[in-house]
């Protein structure tokens, strides 16, 4: 049964108009696989961030093929902030579609300036792996499976 949610964007990224749409959700099933790449969150522009203030900064873009999930490295790069997410500029793509992430929102730790050039991150980024649903397994097997991934 399909729930529906909306998403809010900024239509040019963080300089645009702020935009509503509403879609059907459903539940998706997935694996991640351990098979993956680093991409390194390099900063586009100076920009200076306030302790305890959210900022937005643009980063060297980053290509992802459809189906590419990612995770953020939650190591510390950064003196001065720490990211909270990545974004692309524009109406969000779904999944299946390529996308481009070209700018990161970053709460201040302290007071300072980020450098053109600055790493501020690591994204992990993995690609879909496929799980094959209709084996069938003896029961002395499938309630030891957790839930998400139970035949």
């Amino acid at each position: 049964m399909a729930n529906k949610a909306a998403i809010s964007y900024l239509s040019e990224g963080r300089d645009g108009v702020e935009k509503r749409d509403t879609y059907d959700i459903d539940r998706i099933e997935y694996a991640i696989s351990t098979i993956g790449r680093w991409e390194h969150l390099i900063t586009r522009e100076q920009a200076k961030v306030f302790a305890n203030k959210v900022s937005f900064v643009d980063i060297v873009p980053i290509e992802l093929a459809p189906e590419e999930t990612v995770i953020l490295c939650p190591v510390a790069r950064n003196s001065f902030a720490v990211i909270l997410e990545v974004g692309e500029k524009g109406k969000p793509k779904q999944i299946e579609e390529g996308r481009t992430l070209g700018y990161v929102t970053v709460l201040g730790k302290r007071d300072g300036k980020i450098e053109k050039g600055d790493l501020l991150g690591i994204l992990h980024v993995y690609p879909k792996s496929t799980i094959a649903s209709r084996i069938r397994l003896p029961q002395s097997v499938t309630h030891r499976i957790p839930g998400p991934l139970r035949p």
